[in-house]
């Protein structure tokens, strides 16, 4: 993780929680059964982005996971519309 914010000194703005799985997150209703597999979500209002170790099927899925969270959806919200749209 200490790589990606070097790489990417924005994302050091942001908080972190790593947990094993997603029902520590999102209750114990939120299983991959009911909800589908979560590799890691952004809670925009709280700058946080949460990963779940679990459901990582290798080291790959982690780093897009980063990637997707820190990059797609933070990131994007740091971009005026003419950006967003350009």
């Amino acid at each position: 993780m200490s790589e990606f914010c070097r790489a990417y000194p924005a994302a050091y703005r942001l908080k972190y929680k790593v947990r094993a799985t997603q029902e520590e997150i999102f209750g114990k209703r939120a299983t991959i059964a009911e909800k589908g597999r979560i590799f890691g979500v952004y809670f925009p209002a709280k700058r946080l982005i949460a990963f779940f170790t679990s459901n990582a099927l290798d080291t790959q899925d982690f780093i897009e996971t980063i990637h997707h969270e820190v990059l797609g959806n933070f990131g994007l919200n740091t971009l005026r519309l003419s950006e967003k749209n350009a």
